[in-house]
């Protein structure tokens, strides 16, 4: 395993139908409160997350999360899939289970890879990125696929300056999204040629933006390394740190049996 900091922004470089249902959020509190057990020494021993007990919020039915956010000074924002093909839920809950507000956006459910992602900045703005084949107008992108990043405030009105799209190759999937304490965001993902069965094509992209939406580079490939053509390398995760750059990691798959290929696995750079 390797592991490198990237700095930020000069490292930006040079479908079937699922069957969906209610969805809910799980609280679980381990600060303490009616499930905390005492000592004998009189001390508050707080009870291990498998051991607490849930508060379970609802989001409605035909819906399915796939990522969620904590928001600061309590509650959550959640994100995920609808009945809709080319649609994606945002809801923000609060701590009492209340729902705050509900956005519909855009995003598609064709490949797991385009599942959307949610951060919240140190403000309150937050931020979506999703895949979607269509453009502002709905209009159909020929089967090619970029990622929509966008933004709402703490009262869930879209921002000025968003939404900002990405595409670094004919295919584009967001993997994670994040903020800097500047609340720059973050946003890592995969991209690949038309061709499905070139391996090679199959690399991480960064993009990096201002709060207000203007970027803060061309957005462009990740050098991991490596170009044998019968890998893929596909985006993981990203932490940003306060000097101005962040942790990546990636997953490496070899496609060639026959090849002894060390460069295989998780990397972080």
């Amino acid at each position: 395993m390797r592991r490198r900091r990237i700095n930020l922004p000069t490292a930006i470089c040079a479908g079937s139908r699922v069957a969906l249902c209610a969805a809910a959020i799980a609280l679980v509190a381990c600060n303490g409160g009616s499930d905390s057990a005492s000592t004998d020494t009189g001390q508050t021993q707080n009870p291990p997350p498998s051991q607490a007990k849930p508060e379970t919020f609802s989001l409605g039915e035909d819906r399915l999360p796939m990522s969620i956010a904590a928001y600061p000074g309590g509650g959550v924002v959640a994100v995920g899939l609808t009945s809709a093909r080319d649609e994606i839920f945002v809801t923000k809950v609060a701590q009492n289970g209340t729902i705050e507000w509900d956005k519909k956006s855009q995003g598609d459910r064709t490949f797991l890879e385009g599942i959307p992602r949610v951060t919240v900045g140190p403000t309150g703005n937050v931020f979506v990125a999703s895949a979607t084949f269509n453009d502002e107008n709905g209009v159909s992108l020929n089967g090619a696929s970029q990622v929509r990043v966008t933004s709402f405030n703490p009262s869930g009105n879209l921002r000025t300056g968003w939404p900002q799209r990405i595409s670094v190759n004919a295919n584009n999937y967001p993997s994670a999204i994040a903020t800097d304490t500047q609340e720059n965001v973050f946003v890592y993902g995969t991209s690949s040629s038309s061709n499905f069965q070139a391996n090679d094509s199959y690399r991480p992209f960064l993009a990096a933006y201002t709060s207000g939406g203007v970027s803060l580079g061309t957005p462009g490939a990740v050098p991991f390394g490596g170009t044998e053509p019968n890998r893929r390398i596909l985006a993981g995760g990203i932490a940003p740190y306060p000097s101005g750059g962040a942790y990546l990691t990636a997953r490496v798959i070899g496609f060639d049996g026959s090849l002894a290929d060390n460069g295989t696995g998780v990397q972080i750079q």
